[in-house]
């Protein structure tokens, strides 16, 4: 249904190709005036539903199955219309239907607590002429200390629909029971955050969407003002978790997305990763284990795009602790880890079957330990598969990844060098054997 005409101000209708029809709306509630009668209030019926389009639109399902669609030339046309309509709906409707608007799609900032104004019972500051409705309801225009209310009363309590506006700027539209805000309702702070749900006890309870004025929203369950259970919440810079609440904090199972393709599916605690879970990141690095705090912590494996794969402990998401690399040219090294890098004891497999047993401080060969080369295949006379013999060996101090300081040098063929070590050469002090027993006792590397 497409609008026209000029909006009158003390009509609440306006023009569709249905002649005989006119709408009310009443921020998600929508009424259809169909058959003229002399009973005002069996001139409306509420209709089964109503669906936001954008933020110019809404469309209509009425009950006989005609949709209709009320189409504005701007947000702001908009929200002057259903203000106007609201006041419309206000003096003559008086239905009985109370309908909950469909519900689509989080964040109420964590650190900002909203003023439910009205929590307590509040009495009148000033009587209003009222109209007795049919179903036993009266329709009053009341003060309160903390605002203006407009709507449904019954026995002396807001009860049914009504509208509150508080001096304070905050609005709420919506259903009442026994003068507290109960069932389906809107409120919209003088700030331009805006709730719109379920409600029980003056408090969001139940399923609801909460638009945020910096962009940021939830859809889904709140208890007590708390978002609590399932739901979905998106920032303003397009990141989004969708799972599970505590308290007003995503606590359980729970999925983030990030918008620069990151992705984390696991447990929060907090608001914080916590527990078990898997993050993977867009470069394709993707990690699986525990974690504290919001960072890896405890036992995991991290797959590296492109540096190998670690199997082990963590701290602080650094790899701390006993782990396991394997990395991309072949290397494995299994040891202590400090402060991301190989610290302690440990074990080094080389891709060309060399290994070092000992020591490592930074990543490099550091103190204590022992390096044994490959073993090498002899083809020996007279012989029809080669021999293998053993690697060299060298068993002494180290610094840098270098022989440094004493240390003892066997080689496969037999000779064997005992003395000391700088920079990776013998020098001055030392003696070498040879395999024919001759010896020598100093040597220096030129």
């Amino acid at each position: 249904m497409q609008k026209s005409g000029w909006l009158q101000k003390k009509s609440s209708g306006f023009l569709s190709r249905w002649q005989t029809r006119f709408v009310i709306v009443w921020d998600g509630f929508i009424t259809i005036k169909h058959v003229p009668s002399k009973n005002k209030c069996k001139q409306f019926e509420t209709v089964s539903a109503v669906k936001e389009t954008d933020d110019k639109s809404f469309s209509v399902n009425c009950k006989d199955g005609k949709k209709l669609l009320l189409q504005c030339n701007s947000v702001a046309e908009r929200e002057e219309w259903i203000a106007a309509l609201v006041r419309g709906a206000l003096e003559d409707m008086h239905g009985d239907g109370d309908v909950r608007q469909e519900q689509s799609n989080i964040d109420k900032e964590q650190t900002q607590e909203y003023e439910n104004s009205g929590n307590l019972k509040q009495t009148p500051l000033e009587p209003s002429n009222s109209v007795i409705s049919r179903n036993g309801r009266e329709f009053r225009s009341l003060s309160y200390p903390s605002g203006q209310y407009v709507g449904e009363f019954q026995s002396g309590e807001r009860h049914g629909m009504g509208r509150f506006e508080y001096h304070n700027g905050n609005v709420y539209i919506g259903s009442w029971n026994k003068d507290r805000k109960c069932g389906y309702g809107t409120l919209t702070w003088a700030n331009n955050d805006q709730y719109r749900g379920d409600w029980k006890d003056n408090k969001m309870w139940g399923y609801g969407d909460f638009k945020y004025h910096n962009g940021n929203s939830y859809t889904g369950n709140f208890v007590a003002d708390n978002k609590e259970g399932f739901g979905k919440f998106i920032w303003n810079n397009g990141d989004m978790y969708e799972g599970y609440w505590f308290q007003d904090e995503m606590s359980g199972e729970g999925t983030i997305k990030y918008i620069n393709g990151n992705m984390y599916v696991g447990e929060m605690k907090s608001n914080l990763k916590s527990g078990k879970g898997r993050m993977r990141w867009a470069s394709g690095d993707e990690y699986e284990g525990e974690w504290k705090a919001g960072v890896m912590n405890g036992i995991g494996r991290f797959s590296y795009a492109e540096d190998g794969l670690y199997d082990g402990a963590w701290l602080n998401d650094k790899r701390h602790g006993r782990g396991t690399m394997k990395y991309v040219n072949g290397d494995v090294y299994d040891g202590m880890w400090q402060n991301d890098m190989r610290q302690g004891e440990g074990r080094c497999e080389y891709a060309n079957k060399d290994v070092f047993v000992g020591n490592f401080v930074a990543n490099f060969r550091e103190g204590w330990g022992v390096y044994t080369t490959a073993p090498v295949k002899v083809l020996m006379p007279d012989a029809a598969l080669p021999k293998v013999l053993p690697g060299d060996e060298y068993s002494g101090n180290w610094h840098k990844d270098k022989k440094h300081g004493y240390g003892k040098y066997s080689w496969s063929d037999g000779d064997c060098y005992e003395g000391d070590w700088e920079n990776d050469l013998r020098n001055n002090h030392g003696v070498c054997v040879y395999s024919n027993g001759e010896s020598l006792d100093t040597w220096r590397d030129c």
